[in-house]
């Protein structure tokens, strides 16, 4: 259960024992150039990195990536099963580093790279190589769509993402580096008001799962819409978080309302210190996991923000995965079972006391506005309801807006429109 066991296949039966064992903080492995197998992950589950053997037998090493070591994309090319290239986390910035670079799929990468600097490029190949769609995206492109003939050795646009969109007039998404208060090393990214050098409003945006998602610094049309309305805006990748490792991941199991919350508001304190920010002006905004983390931060974090928009957020932990009260069809009912436990916390209740919005609403002391949609599955509205009941009996006020078409998300374009206005 606690590993990962590799074994041989022969003919058409596969061996006895494995070939390997290894921890599960080694993922995907997959076969490359002369047996040689690739895995992402890391042994000590402290990082999320991409790592080699020379054949099934061996323990794979990672690879030099020098300061860098997270891995946020894996670049191949038709002549080879081995990976030519990796986008890596370095901190502050992401970069390339080029694995072999006399691979043909480098040396295209390259000249890209010249033609689009400061962008994240992609390829989808042909089979002979001879052809590939190529995707250019930053923080400020959406994407912009090019075909490349390797024989012709030209470059001819397809489109775009949003062709109306001008893009000088959007903001670039940064990343940066922190220290928790317990010393965990964290990572978060500031976007700022273009043209802007005043002390600006900021909204803090907690992402989702949280188990699994990680902010990146890719186009994102919400935060590109308050940097245009004179927000600054701040997502913190806090313990929970995937892409860094299942050290960080699995220390935010049972710790939700508390350190989570926490390295949210560290990271918060880190842009006060740091950035051109309004520290009297900060209100908190998220959705599904990132409403509950809305909540708590305003439970915790009183005097730090003066609002909160708590969207399709989970407010009453004890009936978060509950067949009568939520999908519960995100896996077996075993895994269902052992998430409410292990990570949520079920069966321990001084710890849902602290854990659950719904049990500290006497703590609230900012406005916050409601938003739910009437047909969610995921995160039914039962837990607005509840919450606002609970609100309504200490004369805590709030405003709401309800979908009613719409689930765990907003689909509909004047749906869209609506809450952006």
């Amino acid at each position: 259960e606690n590993s990962l066991y590799l074994y041989r296949k022969g003919g058409n039966s596969w061996e006895d024992k494995p070939s390997l064992i290894l921890p599960t903080s080694l993922k995907t492995p997959f076969v490359g150039d002369n047996d040689k197998v690739w895995y992402t992950g890391s042994l000590d589950g402290r990082s999320d990195t991409l790592l080699v053997s020379e054949s099934l037998d061996m323990l794979p090493k990672p690879l030099d990536l020098g300061e860098c070591k997270n891995i946020r994309q894996t670049y191949f090319h038709p002549d080879s099963l081995d990976p030519y290239a990796v986008l890596t986390d370095c901190g502050d910035s992401w970069e390339v580093i080029y694995l072999d670079e006399s691979n043909k799929g480098a040396k295209w990468h390259k000249s890209m790279a010249k033609q689009f600097p400061n962008s994240l490029i992609s390829f989808g190949w042909t089979e002979d190589g001879k052809k590939a769609f190529v995707a250019i995206r930053s923080s400020m492109n959406p994407g912009d769509f090019y075909l490349l003939n390797t024989e012709k050795k030209s470059v001819n646009y397809i489109g775009s993402s949003n062709q109306s969109l001008d893009l000088n007039l959007l903001s670039e998404s940064k990343l940066f580096e922190f220290t928790s208060r317990d010393g965990i090393e964290l990572q978060g990214i500031y976007s700022h008001p273009r043209n802007n050098e005043k002390d600006v409003p900021l909204i803090v945006i907690p992402h989702g799962g949280p188990k699994g998602p990680y902010d990146t610094p890719r186009y994102d049309p919400w935060v590109q819409v308050l940097n245009s309305l004179g927000y600054a805006t701040l997502k913190v990748n806090f313990r929970s978080s995937g892409g860094y490792g299942d050290f960080l991941e699995n220390d935010g199991d049972k710790a939700w309302g508390t350190k989570v919350i926490d390295d949210i508001t560290d990271g918060v304190n880190w842009i006060i210190s740091n950035k051109t920010v309004n520290k009297d002006k900060i209100c908190v905004i998220g959705a599904s996991f990132g409403g509950y983390a809305t909540m708590m931060s305003l439970i915790r974090e009183p005097e730090l923000y003066k609002c909160g928009v708590p969207m399709m957020g989970v407010y009453d932990l004890s009936i978060m995965f509950t067949r009568d009260r939520a999908d519960a069809s995100r896996g077996k009912a075993r895994y269902l079972e052992d998430y409410r436990k292990d990570v949520i916390g079920h069966g321990d209740e001084e710890h849902m006391l602290i854990h659950s919005p719904l049990n500290n609403v006497i703590k609230l002391e900012d406005p916050v506005l409601f938003i739910h949609g009437a047909e969610d599955k995921r995160v039914p509205i039962i837990h607005m309801e509840r919450m606002q009941g609970a609100m309504d009996k200490l004369d805590k006020p709030y405003e709401t807006l309800v979908f009613k078409d719409e689930g765990h998300g907003w689909r509909q374009e004047e749906n869209k429109l609506e809450f952006y206005q």
